[in-house]
């Protein structure tokens, strides 16, 4: 075994070098040479990296760098090379007059990894499969393009990183090909306040969807700068009821390469300096590039008082949440659906209604063809809060979507927003909660086959949809090793639902009466 590479001070390197050891260096500049680094070999640069011209790596181990990556070989650097950076440092650029391909790219470290040309991570071989490994700090695009050439779900990755968009002009953006790859390909979005704000695009059909863009960035108050790059947005006047104080203060861009494509888009936001005033029903609409906002679509779902899915989409380009624009005429401020026990539990809140004879529960298997699960009737006229519920006892197995259907005194119909229900095994029995109703305290038990699949998350919600609690299972008191013990505090006797969510998917959900 040898170590060919050991720079203490600033060096320039002249010849091909193997480095099958661990190796260390402040500075390390790059002329003409050609690079090996052999699997399983780390190269640790405490400095920075400048690659000058001809400079090529071969990387298939570990290169560690606490400083900045300047890229003026002429070329991508690694070529079809399928090695690890480590960018592990405080603040540090990747910068240079060439553009790097990395393969995997891991951020870890302190401080802010700023983008300064077009930089590409997932390889650059025939089937890209690197990753790019958000584990700490803050990775800012600064005005740049970040291309994932990996396909799949693994072509980003995050722990407690992020990536920093923010830019109205749209010139920070993650542009993923995604080809028809299934899956939740979640871009960990940041705001300026450090609040991560994740962006979900699901490829749900076989098409191919080739490369999927993505950028968001904050607004103020009154919703404004609004977006101007690739189309400009004149005003918000069809968004929501058009008052900016019901607006989230975020805009969203989403763009594919192949048009007819279908997805699953998930919209997050801070609800500390981005959430509209108030409670209600928030719906996301986009723009139509010409003058106005499109209508909100049906098939939509809060999953939670911050987070909205819209699911069956096939629309694209500029995207904004708001209330105000009531699909139903009566005020609707949520709208659940649960499975529970093998039943499935539905609630829904209104905070206004007029003229409202009957809510008519509907169910469907397709998302288009829906049959009654349940009639209740409508308060007539109210300017309170009322909340209603009814039970579907025989739900379908497996995927089925649940609407709110009413009708007014003269007859006329209009639907709610679609929620959708998993009635299958695993996720009806991966977590169970127990007793229910509670008293005092209840049971936790996860499936052993699970418990070690990453951290599991408990959410609590009350019937308006605000989230009351937010905790990890290993924060609760532990009375053996897959079950925890959920004391009831301060909760007032009502009906709640919560929801177990592991590794950012839904594990399990439910209706929970506090007595």
């Amino acid at each position: 075994m040898k170590k060919k590479l050991l720079l203490i001070k600033a060096g320039t390197i002249m010849k091909m070098i193997s480095i099958p050891l661990s190796c260390s260096a402040q500075l390390m500049t790059n002329n003409t040479v050609a690079i090996t680094i052999t699997g399983g070999a780390q190269l640790t640069v405490k400095g920075d990296i400048q690659n000058n011209a001809g400079t090529t790596i071969g990387n298939s181990g570990t290169i560690d760098l606490n400083g900045n990556w300047i890229n003026n070989s002429g070329s991508s650097v690694f070529g079809t090379s399928a090695g690890t950076v480590l960018m592990n440092g405080a603040n540090q650029n990747i910068d240079g007059s060439n553009s790097t391909v990395f393969n995997n790219l891991t951020i870890q470290g302190s401080g802010t990894k700023t983008l300064l040309l077009t930089t590409t991570t997932g390889g650059a071989y025939v089937t890209p499969a690197g990753t790019l490994a958000m584990e700490s700090s803050v990775l800012d695009l600064n005005s740049n393009t970040l291309f994932i050439t990996n396909p799949n779900s693994s072509g980003i990755t995050s722990l407690a990183g992020s990536i920093k968009s923010e830019m109205v002009n749209n010139s920070s953006k993650v542009d993923w090909d995604m080809q028809n790859a299934q899956g939740g390909h979640i871009v960990p979005f940041s705001n300026n306040a450090g609040t991560i704000i994740p962006f979900k695009y699901e490829v749900t059909d076989n098409n191919n969807h080739g490369h999927v863009v993505m950028s968001t960035y904050a607004t103020n108050t009154s919703n404004i700068p609004y977006p101007v790059s690739p189309n400009m947005v004149t005003d918000v006047n069809t968004l929501g009821d058009g008052t900016p104080s019901n607006m989230v203060h975020r805009f969203w861009q989403v763009d594919v390469q192949n048009a007819g494509v279908f997805s699953a888009l998930t919209f997050t936001f801070d609800p500390a300096t981005e959430a509209p005033a108030g409670p209600g029903l928030l719906l996301a609409q986009n723009w139509n590039n010409a003058s106005a906002w499109n209508s909100p679509s049906a098939f939509q779902s809060a999953l939670g008082p911050d987070s909205i899915q819209l699911f069956n989409n096939d629309k694209y380009g500029t995207f904004g949440i708001a209330k105000g624009f009531s699909i139903l005429p009566v005020t609707l401020v949520s709208f659940f659906a649960v499975l529970n026990s093998g039943e499935v539990d539905i609630a829904w809140a209104t905070a206004a209604e007029i003229n409202n004879d009957y809510f008519t529960v509907q169910r469907s298997v397709n998302g288009n063809d829906f049959e009654t699960v349940a009639v209740v009737d409508g308060a007539g006229n109210s300017t309170v809060m009322l909340n209603y519920n009814a039970v579907d006892k025989n739900p379908y197995y497996g995927i089925s979507y649940y609407r709110l259907k009413q009708t007014d005194y003269d007859g006329a119909t209009s639907y709610s927003q679609i929620v959708i229900i998993n009635n299958s095994v695993t996720l009806a029995t991966d977590v169970m909660f127990y007793p229910n109703p509670i008293t005092e305290y209840a049971l936790i038990s996860v499936n052993a086959s699970i418990k070690h699949a990453g951290n599991i998350d408990f959410e609590l919600y009350d019937v308006a949809g605000k989230k009351i609690m937010g905790t990890q299972l290993m924060h609760l008191n532990a009375l053996a090793e897959n079950v925890f013990r959920f004391e009831r505090g301060n909760l007032t006797p009502g009906t709640y639902f919560f929801r177990f969510i592991n590794n950012g998917e839904k594990m399990s959900e439910g209706k929970l009466v506090v007595q």
